[in-house]
C-alpha cells in the first residue's frame, strides 16, 4: 500500500503540473474546460456522479499524458559491441544493433483508473473555484526529474472565479459531508 500512495502522488502532481502549464497557454482550451465544468457541476460541491459528464476534462488529462509522460517510459539503444549477437526481449522482440526501443512499465498500469479519478476531481474542483495564470506568461517549458518528470520552475497565480467567495470555498472544501450521503462503515471500536 506504501508503494501504490509514494509512487502515485508523483505521477498525478507531475500529470497536473503539465495539464495546468498546457491548459494557460491554450486559452480555447482553457476557456472548454471551464464551460464543461461550470455546465456541470455549477457552483455545487462535486460528486463522484458528476466523473461520467465530465468528458472534455478526461481527455484534457489523456492529451497531457500523451504529450508529456510524468513516468513509464523509457528509449534503450542497444550498443553496437557485437553485431552478429542478437539480444531478444521476453523471448518475443528481437533487438538489433544501433535500433531504439520504447519500454513501458507495465506496473504503472495498476494505480491508473485511481490516479485518473483523482485527478479529474481535482481538476474539477480546482477549476470550479479558481482562474489561473502564469506568474511569467512568457514561460517555455522545461521539464525536471524527481521520482517523476515535471515542469521546472513554473509558478501561477490562483484567483477566485467572481462566483465563490472565501466564505463558501472554506464550507466547500473543508464542511463534512452530508449524512445522507455517507456510506455506513462499521465500528471497530465496539464489541
Amino acid at each position: 500500500m506504501i508503494t501504490f500512495l509514494i509512487a502515485g502522488h508523483e505521477t498525478t502532481s507531475g500529470l497536473l503540473s503539465f495539464l495546468f502549464v498546457m491548459l494557460i497557454q491554450h486559452p480555447e482550451a482553457y476557456a472548454k474546460l471551464h464551460a464543461e465544468i461550470d455546465s456541470v457541476l455549477g457552483t455545487g460541491p462535486i460528486t463522484v456522479d458528476h466523473l461520467k459528464d465530465l468528458s472534455y476534462t478526461k481527455a484534457c488529462l489523456w492529451e497531457a499524458l500523451r504529450l508529456e509522460p510524468p513516468s513509464g517510459v523509457w528509449t534503450v539503444t542497444r550498443m553496437k559491441s557485437d553485431p552478429k549477437a542478437p539480444v531478444v526481449l521476453e523471448q518475443k522482440w528481437e533487438f538489433k544493433n544501433g535500433q531504439t526501443m520504447v519500454i513501458v512499465n507495465r506496473k504503472l498500469q495498476r494505480g491508473r483508473a485511481f490516479a485518473l479519478q483523482e485527478a479529474t476531481l481535482a481538476i474539477a474542483l480546482l477549476f470550479q473555484k479558481f482562474d489561473f495564470e502564469l506568474v511569467d506568461p512568457n514561460y517555455k517549458l522545461s521539464v525536471k526529474q524527481n521520482l517523476a518528470l515535471k515542469p521546472e520552475e513554473y509558478l501561477i497565480y490562483a484567483k477566485l472565479r467572481p462566483h465563490v467567495d472565501i466564505m463558501s470555498l472554506q464550507r466547500d472544501l473543508f464542511s463534512e459531508v452530508p449524512k445522507s450521503t455517507q456510506k455506513a462503515s462499521p465500528d471497530y471500536r465496539s464489541g
